[in-house]
């Protein structure tokens, strides 16, 4: 029986790498352009950079223990 750690960490992994992949397919140009004009991001920009990785975790989490129960 897998316990809650590893569900967690299963789907940090998870929400890392397809985080990552949602944040440089979604904001990557206004990142890109940010780095180039040296100008910064705005609060929503940031926001939403935040937020991007919680939708793969939760989706993670939730299909791994109903997967496991």
């Amino acid at each position: 029986m897998h316990t809650f750690n590893f569900h967690l960490k299963k789907a940090l992994r998870v929400s890392m790498v397809v985080g990552i992949l949602l944040i440089a397919i979604n904001q990557g140009d206004l990142l890109w352009q940010s780095v180039l004009t040296q100008t910064p991001l705005s609060s929503v920009t940031w926001l939403k950079i935040c937020m991007t990785p919680c939708v793969p975790f939760l989706v993670s989490l939730y299909s791994s223990m109903t997967t496991h129960h």
